[in-house]
């Protein structure tokens, strides 16, 4: 049996859904040169629902996996 999965339009604001937010911006924050701090602040700013947010967690997934591998440095 399947467990039940979030409705992807919900907004960001239930659960704990927030603070893992947060500690994704955090992250891209770190992993990002200055001179992307404020396009990545308005991406997630403009973040609206579960999906948004889900895809924006495996995108900064995405870059600490390529930063832990060695493939990019830290700015």
């Amino acid at each position: 049996m399947d467990s039940p999965r979030a409705d992807d339009s919900a907004p960001v604001s239930e659960g704990h859904l927030p603070a893992f937010l947060h500690l994704a911006m955090r992250t891209g924050l770190e992993l990002s040169p200055p001179t992307e701090r404020q396009a990545l602040l308005a991406r997630v700013r403009a973040i609206q629902t579960r999906a948004e947010a889900e895809q924006y967690m495996r995108d900064v997934s995405q870059k600490l996996d390529a930063f832990r591998s060695g493939a990019t440095t830290k700015p």
